[in-house]
């Protein structure tokens, strides 16, 4: 199993329907309870089965231990730079700067302030989330030193110019 057996994030209310149907329809969760408030709508509350458990530790373990390749939208659009002007690419380069810096900093802030009172354990998605970041931060900056419409160059090796 590559991928836990739902989506995980939830874009619009909808979505968490169309996730809790196929699970329990799977048996790896079931309603625990169901309660309704004063105006409010029925709300329902599940937890794991025991094969629902089964089966997210066994995604936990797969995912923890094997990298895989995963396809965020950021290197497609790398991959589209040639429809853009360079003066264009480097404007948008920029933005993604400043949106990853902003990004960065309210991170570490975050983390600042949880370190006082949450064990490391609890912060760590967030220490990667930093991390990965970071990276692409290192990354973008190094693409607007040295633009992609400069002069081909051989990755580890110096060029030399012949006369």
């Amino acid at each position: 199993m590559r991928k836990p057996p739902a989506t995980m994030r939830f874009r619009q209310r909808a979505n968490v329907y169309q996730t809790i149907d196929p699970l329990e329809r799977d048996g790896l969760i079931a309603a625990r309870e169901t309660t309704r408030e004063e105006k409010r709508p029925e709300r329902t509350v599940y937890e794991l089965t025991d094969e629902g458990n089964h089966t997210v530790r066994l995604w936990v373990h797969e995912a923890l231990s094997t990298p895989k390749r995963e396809f965020p939208e950021f290197p497609v659009a790398i991959a589209y730079l040639p429809l853009l002007a360079p003066e264009d690419t480097l404007r948008q380069l920029e933005t993604r700067v400043a949106a990853l810096e902003l990004e960065v900093a309210r991170i570490e802030s975050q983390l600042r302030g949880d370190a006082v009172v949450v064990p490391r354990l609890f912060l760590l998605e967030m220490e990667y989330l930093r991390a990965m970041l970071q990276s692409e931060l290192e990354w973008v900056r190094t693409v607007i030193g040295c633009p992609p419409q400069a002069t081909p160059r051989a990755y580890g090796a110096t060029h030399h110019h012949s006369k």
